[in-house]
């Protein structure tokens, strides 16, 4: 259970590391007129480039605690009804298996998802 907790949190954290500077320039692509019709590497360069490689990760923090927990939620959630569903209904139904338990996890981490 905690290697499920600690894979979500990390698969969180690199989701959110990796998708951040896209994040921000489709919000740049949106909101500021300067970079109409530009490519997104454009806004990403003149990001950087302007204002520094930080700048890239402005805003980051809420996103990414968000994503470790409801992340590390998921993992462990649907690892722990993996475990249950494989002793109570056997290896052989592994699909079944996995179905069932990302439904459970789905539903665990529906309260979480509709907050944030």
């Amino acid at each position: 259970a905690a290697r499920d907790f600690a894979a979500g949190t990390a698969g969180g954290m690199l989701g959110v590391l990796a998708g951040q500077p896209l994040d921000l320039a489709k919000t740049r692509l949106q909101a500021v007129p300067r970079f109409d019709g530009q490519p997104t590497w454009r806004v990403v360069a003149d990001t950087a480039r302007g204002e520094g490689p930080r700048a890239l990760y402005r805003g980051m923090s809420f996103p990414l605690y968000s994503a470790c927990l409801v992340n590390a939620i998921v993992f462990s959630v649907q690892g722990a009804s993996e475990r249950a569903l494989r002793g109570a209904v056997g290896e052989e139904r592994a699909r079944t298996n996995g179905f069932i338990a990302g439904c459970v996890a789905g539903l665990a981490q529906s309260p979480l998802v509709s907050i944030a």
